[in-house]
């Protein structure tokens, strides 16, 4: 009898050791449940973040990207705008329309002995020198001879200088510089018209932009537009030959399309006889096959204002590049970003798709 209940009491005593065993099982199972849980919110949570983060990043390199396009493509407006109203009707070739402006060409801007030599000529307007525009020029004289020369353009002077010496300067605000000579092809000449004195034909390979830097000067100085023409054919004044060279004579500078000019030659100057007549003979490529008129339809869609011109005269701009002669603000960009080249939309698909694919690696 007492060996059962023994017996009896043992199995009770066992049967209540694995209740509690499965008990602390239990519990210590739930704890450890409870931690990799919260381990893996945690973890779930640093991920949501991160991706998140580079989706944010993502976006905002897509938004600056369309936001720089934005700002690129109504400068570019702006630009044709102007140069719309300067060169009306003149065929330019691609990189002389929507060129990036650079003005010193020569590093003149560092050279402080050029300052000097330009401060000695004209100290009292330009007692701070500042160069707006330097470059290398050929100028030809009466006799259709080359002169290697360079053209600085300050704030209120031009020169021409031989090296670094000056050899001629104009004050283009107080009239000595009447207007200039183009023709309405893509070649480099240039014809400066001087007040009493000999007209200056060079060839610029910029001369669009120093033509426009001078418009711009003489605009913010006087007010009143520089004259500009673009023809064909016009005269020149040089001194005539003999020892007195007293009087002005002209002669006719006259540019033709000729199919016989090959590319790399761009173009060939023929003198006349009796020196009255030059005659410039431009390869195709410079002119029907590269060239388009100015008026482009990004200048003739946006009608931006620039320089303080009334309305009248920005309304006649976009009437001669065929345009409708509204004003672009910041309101219709979001309309118009159609107008967004090809070229800015993959850019920013380019920049769009190399960030996903940064995500998904870093995932």
């Amino acid at each position: 009898e007492r060996r059962r209940e023994r017996r009896n009491s043992f199995r009770v005593k066992r049967e209540g050791a694995v209740k509690l065993e499965s008990a602390f099982r239990m519990h210590r199972q739930a704890d450890e449940f409870k931690g990799q849980k919260e381990a893996a919110i945690k973890l779930q949570s640093v991920g949501r973040a991160k991706a998140g983060r580079e989706e944010y990043e993502r976006q905002q390199a897509a938004a600056l990207l369309l936001h720089n396009n934005v700002r690129r493509f109504l400068a570019m407006a702006k630009l044709e705008h102007k140069k719309l109203g300067l060169f009306s009707g003149r065929k330019r070739r691609q990189n002389s329309v929507l060129f990036k402006p650079q003005g010193d060409y020569l590093s003149a801007r560092d050279d402080d002995a050029l300052k000097a030599e330009l401060k000695a000529k004209n100290g009292a307007e330009d007692a701070e020198v500042e160069i707006k525009f330097a470059d290398a020029i050929e100028k030809y004289n009466r006799k259709g001879k080359r002169q290697d020369r360079n053209v600085v353009l300050t704030r209120k002077h031009i020169y021409f200088l031989d090296g670094k010496k000056v050899k001629s300067h104009y004050d283009i605000i107080a009239g000595q510089l009447e207007g200039c000579n183009l023709s309405k092809m893509a070649d480099d000449f240039l014809s400066f018209s001087i007040k009493d004195d000999r007209d200056i034909l060079v060839t610029c390979q910029h001369k669009t932009e120093l033509v426009q830097l001078i418009s711009e000067a003489v605009m913010a100085e006087t007010r009143t537009e520089f004259p500009v023409s673009c023809v064909d054919s016009f005269e020149v004044k040089t001194y005539g030959s003999g020892f007195s060279r007293s009087a002005l004579e002209t002669f006719s500078a006259e540019f033709w399309e000729d199919a016989s000019v090959p590319a790399e030659e761009k173009w060939r100057l023929k003198i006349s006889k009796d020196g009255k007549t030059f005659t410039v003979s431009v390869s195709p490529t410079l002119v029907t096959e590269a060239s388009h008129p100015l008026g482009t339809p990004r200048a003739a869609k946006f009608n931006i204002m620039v320089g303080g011109r009334p309305p009248s005269v920005s309304q006649a701009s976009a009437e001669a590049g065929k345009g409708k002669g509204r004003t672009m603000t910041g309101l219709h960009i979001r309309d118009n970003l159609s107008a967004f080249s090809s070229k800015s939309i993959a850019s920013i698909r380019s920049a769009t798709s190399s960030a996903g694919s940064k995500s998904e690696a870093g995932k």
